[in-house]
């Protein structure tokens, strides 16, 4: 597998599928470290530009199939961002990975954006020029309009634009972590921080763990918290990581940290994490609502939050507690207007989403039902999930 072809997987994966460009290229590869490269270009500089690089190619195509609109727009970025990228090697590459049946397609819409250069955005209302030229989304545009002025949140969306700068930690808790520290490709920066000359995710620095990538302002987080030996620390929202782990170096492995993140999927990336070599030991666990939680909505009304009733790892004694605590609610709730049940859109109603909503009903209320996830669901998987 080559350069393109491994970017245009994971940008598939992540414009398609809702994965996480960070994660999804954490995952082994055999690239070498030049192509390597060059596909970090190509995915996170496509992703800066995404919005931009679609307007580039849109209006030369009615029709476009989604993973097929992913190759147009990175074939794009690099015709029209990479200049010492060649364009016939952009182009022939694209075509030899697209579907027998769309190659002349891809051919003819990447040599008409060759030919015709940068598309200037027409458009006369200056956030809604900036949302499409920055790739952002016009409701923040305007939200950061809203709080600190046009000037400065065309100012913020700019400097968006801008490659980050990918910044190490020193895993203080590895052994040989200050002799790695005297490789010459290592730039100090503050305390453990410190950037390094290459691609650091490949280097035997972060292979042999003694170091963490993590962005320079998340490290300042933790050593405000100013963790010490011997305490008890609950980091919620904790994935992917990289901040507990470094409050287990600030408490030199002496204490206990307790992770929580919401979504199993990314508590494993917590584990996956401390269980590499002389990281930390620390307890990381899928979050769960076990009270009632009530928010304030502009003085007009509280939305209120109830338990979750699919939480599988939750004890049976736990479970049935949950279940007098709602059944108290519903039943005992003069000022109760209405019930919202969150089902996962991406799979048909379960035998427990049945079972509430029924147990509602009896309850007396006619409940809406909100479908989640539903960015995660190609158009045609949505109209035929409204169906289940």
């Amino acid at each position: 597998m080559n350069a393109r072809m491994y970017a245009w997987n994971v940008l598939d994966r992540v414009m398609n599928h809702g994965a996480y460009a960070s994660l999804v290229m954490r995952e082994k590869n055999d690239l070498s470290p030049l192509d390597q490269g060059l596909a970090s270009e190509i995915i996170y500089g496509s992703l800066r530009s995404w919005m931009w690089l679609q307007y580039q190619w849109q209006d030369l195509a009615a029709k476009t199939k989604p993973k097929t609109a992913v190759l147009l727009s990175m074939s794009v970025y690099q015709l029209l961002k990479m200049e010492r990228v060649p364009a016939y090697a952009v182009i022939n590459d694209a075509v030899a990975m697209a579907n027998p049946y769309e190659k002349k397609f891809v051919n003819a819409v990447l040599r008409q954006v060759q030919r015709r250069g940068e598309r200037p955005v027409d458009e006369t209302d200056e956030l809604k020029k900036a949302a499409i030229e920055t790739s952002h989304p016009l409701w923040i545009l305007k939200l950061w309009e809203a709080h600190y002025g046009k000037s400065t949140a065309l100012s913020i969306a700019q400097a968006d634009q801008q490659p980050a700068a990918v910044y190490g930690r020193w895993n203080t808790l590895h052994e040989g972590w200050q002799t790695a520290a005297a490789d010459p490709k290592v730039k100090a920066i503050e305390d453990d921080c410190f950037q390094y000359d290459g691609i650091l995710a490949s280097s035997p620095l972060f292979q042999k763990g003694f170091c963490v990538i993590q962005d320079r302002t998340s490290q300042r987080v933790v050593r405000m918290l100013d963790a010490r030996s011997g305490m008890e620390v609950l980091d919620a929202c904790a994935a992917p990581g990289t901040k507990t782990q470094q409050i287990a170096c600030a408490m030199n492995n002496q204490g206990r940290i307790t992770a929580f993140d919401l979504y199993p999927g990314r508590v494993q990336l917590i584990n996956a994490l401390m269980n590499r070599k002389s990281y930390a030991r620390v307890s990381a666990s899928p979050g769960k609502t076990q009270t009632v939680n009530y928010y304030n909505i502009n003085d007009e009304l509280y939305l209120v939050d109830l338990p979750g009733y699919g939480f599988t790892k939750a004890a049976v004694k736990v479970k049935e507690q949950w279940g007098k605590m709602v059944e108290r609610y519903l039943k005992n709730s003069p000022n109760l207007k209405a019930v919202f049940l969150l089902a996962d859109s991406r799979h048909a109603p379960s035998a427990l989403d049945r079972q509430m909503f029924e147990w509602v009903v009896a309850s007396g209320f006619r409940p809406v039902v909100i479908a989640t996830k539903g960015d995660k669901l190609k158009k045609n998987e949505i109209e035929k999930n409204k169906k289940l």
